[in-house]
């Protein structure tokens, strides 16, 4: 009986221990069991511990010696010019231009820049998206505004005066003075970029600046510099100049490669007047003179030669990989002749217009017309074949645009899109 009544109570026992278990949904284990260990992965974790102490040790010692070496250079302007590439995808609206209102300054020039275009003058620099959105802008203090541009950036300097500034599409990377004044300046794609100045060591100086603002290279002239161009990928300066010692007068091209003051060819020329030179987007030199255009690979080959056969050059510009040029071809300019060359050397348009042009501009590949035409009777859009549209327009029209959102008519105080139905 003894026996039955013990089982009796562990039954009963054991049968309360399982009820607490479903209902709390525990188990307890006793204090004396200790968890199983892996003593491989203890000691992998233990090495990847002390790897992570020292990685961050080094860490803080090297972002200690980097402030210490070059404090000077963590300014605010220095980390604006680290970001200055998010422009790049600052132009991604859609749709077309409107009115684009700005103030009237005491000089402007206007310039197709990204999709967009920007204006810039005596007094300031806007940059403006191709649906006429205001990206950016900064105060300038410009005597005689000047701008270059290339696929991601803008540089206006003062011509005679000693200020320039950098902008991409949203902001003003940097803006710096000159110790002597500016005669010009060109700026590449990847950022470096060239000014061309007068010298206390020579007459003229043509300076290489990296992207990160640093003076690579000076290329010293006793001749006089005309105009100067870097290439869009930054590799290689040419520089148009003029020498008038002796009898007459002769110019010469000469070719630079980036890092090199010695030149790797050098063109000249007897008793002709460059007048300026500018990079396509291909690669190639647009190099305009007195009487002739001409073409250069960044080796200085002659891509082309064409003579103007003794006409006056009124007009000269260019966009993407084309260069368009106006000749007057009488004493009264009532008969123009306008040209249009692609970087290949082919020519693409040739026609003559029997009235005044005051101003001239290049369209960018692939828009319906090849270029378009100032005239005092309104603006002409001259296309490939040498028919061309007449666009009327009351104003005062100081030049005309080409951009990705189309061309602009550009006034004093705003610009105006070119389109057909302003056509009376």
């Amino acid at each position: 009986m003894r026996s039955d009544e013990v089982r009796r109570r562990r039954e009963m026992n054991a049968e309360k221990r399982r009820l607490r278990v479903d209902e709390d949904e525990t188990i307890r284990v006793d204090g004396h069991i200790k968890d199983r260990e892996n003593r491989y992965y203890k000691k992998a974790s233990e090495r990847f511990k002390t790897a992570g102490f020292i990685l961050l040790l080094m860490l803080v010692l090297f972002g200690g010696v980097m402030l210490l070496r070059y404090r000077e250079y963590i300014t605010y302007g220095n980390f604006v010019y680290l970001f200055r590439d998010f422009g790049s995808v600052a132009f991604g609206s859609d749709g077309e231009y409107s009115e684009i209102a700005y103030n009237s300054q005491e000089k402007m020039t206007f310039e197709q820049f990204r999709d967009g275009f920007a204006v810039v003058g005596t007094n300031s620099v806007s940059v403006y998206d191709k649906t006429g959105v205001e990206m950016c802008s900064g105060d300038e203090g410009f005597s005689y505004p000047a701008v270059g541009t290339s696929d991601k950036y803008l540089l206006a300097y003062d011509v005679g005066g000693e200020g320039y500034s950098i902008y991409n599409s949203i902001t003003r990377i940097v803006s710096k003075k000159t110790d002597f004044p500016i005669i010009t300046a060109s700026v590449s794609d990847e950022g470096s970029y060239i000014i061309t100045t007068e010298s206390d060591k020579a007459k003229y100086v043509t300076e290489l600046y990296s992207s990160a603002l640093r003076r690579k290279m000076s290329i010293y002239k006793e001749k006089y510099v005309i105009d100067a161009a870097i290439d869009r990928d930054g590799k290689t300066i040419v520089i148009a100049s003029v020498d008038d010692s002796g009898t007459g007068f002769s110019s010469e091209v000469a070719f630079y490669s980036s890092g090199m003051t010695d030149a790797v060819a050098v063109k000249n020329y007897q008793m002709t007047m460059p007048i300026s030179a500018e990079s396509l987007k291909n690669g190639v030199f647009a190099v305009l003179f007195d009487d002739s255009l001409r073409l250069y690979s960044d080796s200085g080959e002659v891509i082309l030669e064409k003579s103007f056969g003794g006409a006056d050059v009124t007009g000269f510009d260019n966009a993407g990989d084309r260069a368009l040029v106006v000749c007057r071809e009488n004493g009264l300019g009532t008969v123009c002749r306008v040209y249009l060359f692609d970087g290949d050397g082919n020519t693409v348009l040739d026609t003559v217009v029997n009235t005044r042009i005051t101003n001239a501009s290049c369209a960018i590949p692939g828009s319906t017309f090849a270029g378009y035409v100032v005239t005092p009777d309104g603006i002409l859009g001259i296309k490939e074949d040498g028919s061309s549209e007449k666009f009327d327009f009351t104003g005062d029209v100081l030049d005309v645009t080409d951009t990705e959102g189309g061309p602009l008519i550009c006034t004093p105080t705003g610009a105006y899109p070119l389109k057909k139905e302003n056509n009376d």
